[in-house]
C-alpha cells in the first residue's frame, strides 16, 4: 500500500488522522510485514492495507 505521495507504507510509520489522532503502522498486509503483538495468520485474509494502532 503506498500514500498519496506514492511512498510505500513501512511498518512503524506514524500516521495523522484529521487533527490530533496519531497512530504508528504495525501491520503491512500487501508486504507481509507485522509487528510482534500482531499475527500475519490473523490479519492475511484481508489479503491487502494496513493496521494502525492508536493510543485512544
Amino acid at each position: 500500500m503506498k500514500y498519496s505521495d506514492g511512498q510505500q507504507v513501512k511498518l512503524g510509520d506514524v500516521v495523522v488522522l484529521g487533527k490530533d489522532q496519531h497512530g504508528v503502522v504495525v501491520g503491512a498486509i500487501d508486504t507481509e510485514e507485522y509487528s510482534s503483538d500482531y499475527r500475519q495468520a490473523q490479519w492475511a485474509y484481508l489479503k491487502s492495507g494496513v493496521l494502525i494502532e492508536f493510543p485512544a
